[in-house]
This record gives C-alpha cells, sequence and structure tokens, in this order.
C-alpha cells in the first residue's frame, strides 16, 4: 500500500511539474509573440533548463534565435540557430532552419556566408519548398550586394521553381537588374585626372557642375594672381599665391574623385531601393 502511496504522489509530482514546463512555454510564446524579447528568450532558456538532460525541440532553439535577431544579438542569434539545426527531427526541418542560419547572417552583415549557404540549398536541397525560398532569399542577397547578373540568375531560377517564369512583375524585375547591371558608374580615378589636367573637368565629368565651376573659377583666380604679382614685381607674394594655388589644386583633384566615389554610392543605393521594393512587391504577391 505504501508503495502504491508512493507511486500516484511520484506520478502527481510529474504530472505538476510538465505542467509547469508547458506554462513556462506558454508565456515564453506570448512574450515573444508580443515583441517582448529579452523576456522571450529569459523564459524559453529557463524552459530549456528544466527539460536538460532531455532532448529540447528544435523549435525552441530557433524561437531563441529569431528573438535574438530582433535584438541584433547575431552571435547569440547564430549559436541558436546551429543548435536549432543539430537538433532538427527531420531532414525538411534542418534544410529550413539552415535557410533561417542564413538570414540571421544577412541580417549581420555577412552576405557572403549567407551566400554560400542559399547558393548550396537552392542548387542541392532536397525539398521544394526549401529550394524556392532559398533562391528566393538568393536573389534578394545578390540585389542587396548590388550582384546584379547574379540576381538575375537566381531570380529567374526562382521564377522557373513556381511557374512564374512569362510573369509581368518578374519579367519587370528582370528587366530592373539588366538595366542596373548596364548602368555606368564614375571612375574616381579617371575623374582625378582630368582635374589634373584641367581643375573643375573632374567634377564636370562627374555632372557636379557647381563644384566644377568653383574649381576651375579658383584655380584661374589664384593662376591670374600670381602671373599679375610677378609682372608688378611684387616677388614676396609669389611664394604664399604658389603655395595657396597648389593647395587648391592638389584639393580640387582629390575632390573629383570623392565625388565620383559618392555618385557611384548614391547611384547604388538607389539602385538597390528600387529593385528591393519591387522585389518585395513582387514576392507579397506570391
Amino acid at each position: 500500500m505504501k508503495k502504491i502511496s508512493l507511486l500516484l504522489l511520484g506520478l502527481i509530482w510529474a504530472i505538476g511539474l510538465a505542467a509547469s514546463h508547458q506554462a513556462i512555454l506558454t508565456v515564453a510564446d506570448s512574450l515573444l509573440a508580443s515583441g517582448e524579447y529579452y523576456a522571450a528568450i529569459t523564459e524559453y532558456k529557463r524552459f530549456v533548463s528544466y527539460e536538460s538532460p532531455n532532448p529540447v525541440s528544435s523549435a525552441i532553439h530557433l524561437k531563441i534565435a529569431l528573438a535574438s535577431r530582433e535584438l541584433a544579438d547575431f552571435r547569440g542569434a547564430l549559436r541558436y540557430a546551429d543548435k536549432a539545426v543539430y537538433a532538427a527531427e527531420t531532414d525538411s526541418l534542418r534544410a529550413s532552419h539552415t535557410i533561417e542560419t542564413a538570414i540571421i547572417l544577412m541580417n549581420a552583415g555577412n552576405p557572403s556566408l549567407a551566400e554560400f549557404i542559399l547558393f548550396r540549398e537552392a542548387r542541392t536541397g532536397r525539398f521544394a519548398s526549401v529550394r524556392e525560398r532559398a533562391s528566393a532569399l538568393l536573389g534578394l542577397n545578390y540585389i542587396l550586394q548590388s550582384k546584379w547578373l547574379e540576381a538575375v540568375g537566381a531570380i529567374s531560377d526562382f521564377a522557373t521553381l513556381k511557374g512564374m517564369e512569362a510573369d509581368a512583375g518578374v519579367l519587370s524585375l528582370l528587366e530592373l537588374l539588366n538595366a542596373n547591371s548596364q548602368a555606368g558608374s564614375k571612375d574616381p580615378k579617371l575623374a582625378r585626372r582630368l582635374s589634373t589636367w584641367l581643375p573643375g573637368l573632374g567634377q564636370f565629368y562627374c555632372g557636379d557642375w557647381r563644384n566644377g565651376v568653383n574649381s576651375l573659377v579658383i584655380n584661374a583666380a589664384i593662376i591670374w594672381w600670381f602671373v599679375d604679382s610677378a609682372l608688378k614685381g611684387q616677388l614676396v607674394k609669389l611664394v604664399p599665391i604658389a603655395f595657396l594655388g597648389w593647395k587648391f589644386y592638389q584639393g580640387g583633384r582629390a575632390r573629383a574623385a570623392l565625388i565620383a566615389e559618392r555618385k557611384n554610392r548614391e547611384l547604388q543605393t538607389a539602385s538597390v531601393i528600387s529593385a528591393t521594393e519591387l522585389y518585395g512587391a513582387l514576392l507579397e504577391g506570391n
């Protein structure tokens, strides 16, 4: 009789413990859904510590990874994403969690490693849904890196997997990406060289007419001042004038290169934004 009583007590305790564990998980899920990421992570980790040494569902590790990503704790996010991949109950889940790892890498500013993972899953993945998602994200990753031709290939693969090759949105996006790949950028070295030959010419090449005129006029004025002072025999002025002219001349050359670099960044940023917006609209519609 005593043994039966102890067994019943143990069973009641185990049921109560399981219920309390489930309550922790419910609270953690609620916190995650409401955007309380720090608190959610704390509760998930508490649940994991209670479960130890029992195997923990890969979904729990993934939720910690996603919450950490929202907090920009990319190191923690990657650590738990790896745990989710390792603990995945099926091959399809493992592949899906691997895609989440790539997304975290993209957010962490490591597009190269994300590209490697996504390319591998897009080309060799066993599951159609995972290949579709990997191809879609690979296209986005290429766009964010301004790798326009590579983006064309990845998005074309995605469209093929989805049966959307003739979709108007896809065709418009591919046309934009091809146009971006052919858009001419300004060569900073050439801009500097042009301003070496004629002050302001590098700025004109970059389309910055205001700075080009300023450079040309100021340098011309300094040269006129130097020549005028020399003709008037004001030799004492020649050295400081020459020094001032040299500084403006060198500054104009350097500015021409900087303007070219700035123009390239502006063009790249505008191209990325327009392509990303169009791609986002395409994905939302499908």
